[in-house]
């Protein structure tokens, strides 16, 4: 246990560390920065996208989800956002 307390001591030097930060993955390190902002915004744009078109298929769908997919496609899908505003209209 001391040994453990003192790498701990020799890592951080007294500075307070959030519990966060100590249930990191080993090799989130090595995987910092890997995946470019852009793709990362690819990537949400696609997962809203399906998930928008999966809530107008569906027949009566959850109204918060429903809410969160119209400002998610606000700015990257104009049609699919009126879309989705009147299936919000007709819910209510």
């Amino acid at each position: 246990m001391d040994k453990a307390v003192e790498k701990a001591v020799e890592l951080f030097k007294g500075r307070i560390i959030p519990e966060w930060y100590m249930r990191l993955e080993s090799n989130y390190k090595e995987n910092w920065g890997t995946t470019s902002p852009s793709r990362k915004k690819a990537d949400a744009r696609q997962y809203w996208t399906e998930l928008s078109l999966s809530l107008l298929m569906q027949p009566k769908p959850d109204k918060g989800m429903l809410r969160t997919a119209i400002e998610a496609t606000k700015v990257s899908n104009k049609d699919l956002h009126d879309k989705l505003k009147e299936k919000l209209r007709i819910l209510r």
